[in-house]
Order: structure tokens, then sequence, then C-alpha cells
């Protein structure tokens, strides 16, 4: 470059001189839309991580309760008698509810055939 025109600010030609005017800066989207993507992107994490806990929650809940009524079979099962006598005996077997004692098993072979 010559020295002169390093110490002298370009000049702007007139509008209507013909010359061309230099363009306007465009906007550029690209980094906007990237933003946005990413905080989309951490909302559905965010919801699908709220969804997860809730689900084990729920699971939680029904284990509680599965286990409630199991405990009430089962201390059924431990209170009777430990006498060889057979009218005890007897008391003891109309006391247990035979039908009921494998609904345990059918709900554990439910949930292996549903994996």
């Amino acid at each position: 470059m010559d020295p002169l025109q390093q110490n002298n600010p370009p000049v702007n030609p007139a509008p209507g001189s013909g010359a061309p005017q230099p363009e306007a800066p465009k906007k550029q989207y690209g980094p906007m839309i990237g933003i946005i993507i990413i905080i989309a992107l951490l909302a559905l994490g965010g919801l699908y991580f709220y969804g997860m806990q809730l689900m084990q929650s729920d699971t939680q809940m029904e284990d509680t309760q599965t286990t409630e009524e199991s405990d009430a079979i089962t201390t059924q099962l431990q209170m009777q008698s430990s006498s060889d006598e057979v009218d005890a005996i007897e008391a003891d077997l109309e006391a247990t509810s035979i039908e009921s004692l494998d609904s345990g098993a059918e709900e554990f072979e439910g949930e292996l055939q549903a994996q």
C-alpha cells in the first residue's frame, strides 16, 4: 500500500455517484438456532428424568402395598399354634387360606414373563 493512503481515511462515495455501496452486515441465525436447540434438549432431558422419578415412586408404592398384603398372610401363618394336638392342627388348617398361598408365585411368574 502507498504510505499516503495509510494516513487518509477511506472516502465514502456519495449514494448517487454510481459506486457500489458496502453491503450491510447480514444477520447470522446459526448461533441463535443452536442455542434454541440446546435449550430444547435440556428441557426434554429434564422431563425424561422427572418422568423416570414418577415411575420409580409409583413402583415403590406398589411394592409397599404388595409387601403389606404378604406380611398379613405371613403373620397369619406364623400365628399357628405349635401344639401337636389333633384339635389344634385342625383349627390351624381351617384358619389357613390355601387358595391364596400361590398368589405370590403367580405374580412372580407374571413379572418374569413380562421381561
